[in-house]
């Protein structure tokens, strides 16, 4: 994405693919958009105007839009104005079921939760558009988000280690192990005794899946199996790890 240099002294113009991650009411007739972009991560701007009737705007300010937009960045800290948004797709089906509204509002909520202001990353932009394809879709909403997260955690730098014991660096084998939020990733069951934080127990079956999970993209794995008490360990799992990088236990569909 190229930048075209600045517009006076405080005023930088960006034209970025982009998806809607949050749209609230400004005033009496404008929006604050947050946009993760492609070219420059997430960006906050105002809309003037977008909630008259005749906005030039029209619906592609909606949550879970894929946009190209065109708006003025100011300086760390200030509103970009947002000039022009052009909709390439709406994702108009996630809208229709309450199940794929809350998924899709769980991954942008913790798109915003997890991404700094302003910060590129391509391999987010990507899985954002993907993951609300997949839900456009209706392909296994659960096991999309599911996904979506493990690949998420992962991109923001909170990948998890399954190959060995992150206290003893033994090679994890076919064995029963646990999982620590606090030291990301794996822990054997003899070293998981000299643990004192909250652990979770994680099944073969289980852990062959998340380790698949990480070698495959995010569509191909979508092939993969998991039991509904597997699903549930693995949704545990996750909550344990956002808990910790959060702060608070996050949202995902049961």
């Amino acid at each position: 994405m190229d930048r075209t240099g600045y517009l006076g002294f405080d005023m930088a113009l960006l034209t970025s693919p982009a998806v809607v991650i949050g749209s609230m009411r400004l005033g009496e007739a404008d929006k604050l958009v947050t946009f993760f972009t492609l070219g420059r991560g997430k960006l906050k701007g105002v809309a003037q105007g977008a909630r008259r009737v005749k906005s030039r705007f029209g619906s592609a300010l909606e949550p879970f839009s894929h946009v190209s937009v065109v708006l003025f960045e100011r300086p760390p800290g200030q509103l970009a104005r947002i000039n022009q948004v052009d909709l390439v797709h709406s994702f108009q089906e996630v809208r229709r079921e309450l199940e794929t509204i809350k998924i899709g509002a769980n991954m942008i909520n913790l798109v915003n939760r997890l991404t700094p202001e302003a910060e590129a990353n391509a391999k987010i932009f990507r899985l954002l558009v993907e993951g609300f394809s997949l839900l456009d879709h209706r392909l296994d909403p659960p096991l999309s988000e599911l996904l979506f997260v493990i690949r998420l955690v992962a991109f923001c730098g909170y990948q998890p280690r399954w190959d060995r014991c992150l206290r003893c660096q033994h090679e994890i084998l076919d064995q029963s192990i646990s999982f620590s939020a606090g030291l990301g990733g794996a822990v054997c069951a003899a070293c998981a005794k000299g643990v004192t934080s909250l652990l979770c127990t994680v099944s073969r079956g289980s852990l062959a899946f998340l380790r698949s999970a990480q070698q495959m993209d995010f569509v191909t794995a979508h092939r993969l199996r998991a039991t509904s008490s597997m699903m549930a360990e693995i949704r545990k799992l996750l909550k344990s790890q956002l808990t910790y990088i959060l702060g608070y236990p996050p949202v995902l569909a049961s």
